[in-house]
């Protein structure tokens, strides 16, 4: 057979689909062929292993992929060691796969399963995970690995940590303080009591000093770094977890980190890939039930024109600065608003399945106050000429709104939550509510409070 040429990067990336349950049956082949030829690179691929401990050991099950790739590794290291080179992979393979059996040992015989440090507290309308994942509530543990395969999702962790994720992306979770990402990309809001949160990767350590940052790593860009609030610590690791290089990156800066090219560097600030990910951070922070949040509101938003399951959609129309003075709202939830207030409008859309044989629960919460809510036909009308999105098809008026009689839809006390209970009544599939926030002046501050 032909020399194999073996990257450091091939294996590093072989070893990371081992990991993270995302290498395919070429992968493997691959990998089989890579083991058998260079003990070299089976030195290398243990190294890899070994970097990310508490992904090895929770994938370390009889039948597994890591399993049987070790097997392969002692297969490769059984023969007569004729080298010193030979004898010291084995050593390492050796040490390693003890640690890991006895790692395993220790977590069947002597520990109980460890307490949740982490929930899914929102999903995008698309959002499509691997594994056995519940969806909103799901509660994550220490070595956890959440893929996300499409769509967007957010986790809490236990000290208030809010992580983006965007798919596809898989994360391992270490504990409250610190997650993994193995690929793809996410956005991290640090409050006062997250100080220290730490985001790792095979290529660097990213360390928060209070703010918001966004991580990118793939095959191609190894690790990017967006800062957009704040400041982070952001070292380069080499293969065996050392530090190289250290770099301290504030609010506007970005740099490249490169395991295997060895280099961390500042690059441009990428606006547009900081803000996707980052979303409506500043305005949603969760939802519940039946609530999904959507990016892309479609043209067509009459009855059945656009159903995805029984999901609440909600969709961020209109942001308008306020040229006149403007009543909004129905009832308790109405308000006049001056001119020169900014406002942002929020659609929640519900268009019932035919076989829909449930209410339709949830809620969503907000980080700032809910101003004003248009919950009847009349007031989604008045509003429309303001907020409506542009060439979208809207239902007929006679279906928009809740039926009072049969629906409900509450503002919490603090008014960062609407509460919904929709149902299916009569031949009227489709539930509407406009709700509106006023944003904060752009030079900074809090929303205004109804």
């Amino acid at each position: 057979m032909p020399d194999l040429v073996i990257s450091d990067d091939e294996i590093r990336r072989l070893a990371d689909g081992v990991c993270d349950g995302t290498l395919d049956a070429a992968g493997y082949a691959r990998l089989d062929d890579v083991l058998g030829s260079d003990l070299t690179a089976v030195q290398k691929y243990v190294e890899y292993i070994s970097l990310d401990a508490s992904v090895a050991m929770n994938q370390l099950v009889e039948g597994s992929p890591l399993q049987t790739t070790l097997t392969r590794v002692f297969a490769t290291t059984a023969a007569p060691a004729k080298t010193a080179s030979v004898r010291t992979i084995a050593a390492v393979v050796s040490a390693v796969c003890a640690a890991c059996l006895l790692v395993a040992a220790a977590t069947t015989f002597l520990s109980t399963p460890a307490s949740p440090v982490a929930r899914i507290v929102c999903l995008s309308v698309d959002a499509d995970f691997s594994g056995d994942v519940n969806g909103l509530g799901h509660l994550l543990r220490p070595r956890d690995v959440l893929r996300l395969r499409e769509g967007s999702a957010t986790i809490r962790l236990s000290n208030g940590v809010l992580v983006d994720l965007s798919g596809p992306t898989s994360i391992s979770i270490a504990n409250e303080r610190q997650v993994r990402l193995n690929r793809g990309q996410i956005y991290a809001t640090v409050p006062v009591s997250g100080h220290g949160f730490t985001v790792t990767t095979s290529d660097c350590r990213v360390v928060d000093l209070g703010t918001e940052f966004f991580v990118r790593r793939s095959e191609d860009t190894a690790t990017e770094v967006i800062v957009t609030e704040g400041e982070v610590n952001a070292t380069l690791v080499d293969a065996r977890g050392g530090e190289v290089t250290a770099l301290v990156l504030l609010a506007g800066q970005a740099a490249r980190l490169d395991a295997i090219a060895g280099l961390a560097g500042g690059i441009g600030y990428d606006v547009a890939a900081a803000e996707k990910l980052r979303g409506w951070r500043d305005e949603i922070v969760a939802s519940t039930g039946f609530v999904r949040t959507d990016p892309s509101m479609p043209d067509n938003l009459e009855e059945r024109s656009d159903n995805v399951g029984e999901s609440i959609r909600v969709f961020r129309e209109t942001e308008v600065l306020l040229d006149r003075e403007v009543a909004l709202g129905t009832g308790e939830d109405r308000r006049v608003f001056p001119a020169g207030t900014r406002l942002v409008s929020y659609l929640l859309h519900y268009d019932a399945t035919t076989n829909a044989t449930e209410a339709a629960l949830g809620a969503i919460k907000f980080a700032i106050p809910i101003a004003a809510a248009a919950t009847d036909e009349a007031a989604l009308l008045e509003s429309d000429a303001l907020f409506a999105r542009p060439g979208v098809v809207l239902p007929a008026p006679a279906f928009r709104g809740i039926e009072p009689d049969e629906d409900r839809a509450s503002v919490s006390g603090d008014r960062h939550a609407m509460n919904l209970h929709f149902t299916v009544f009569g031949a009227n599939s489709i539930d509407q509510i406009r709700l509106f926030l006023a944003l904060p002046d752009p030079g900074g501050g809090p929303g205004e409070e109804p």
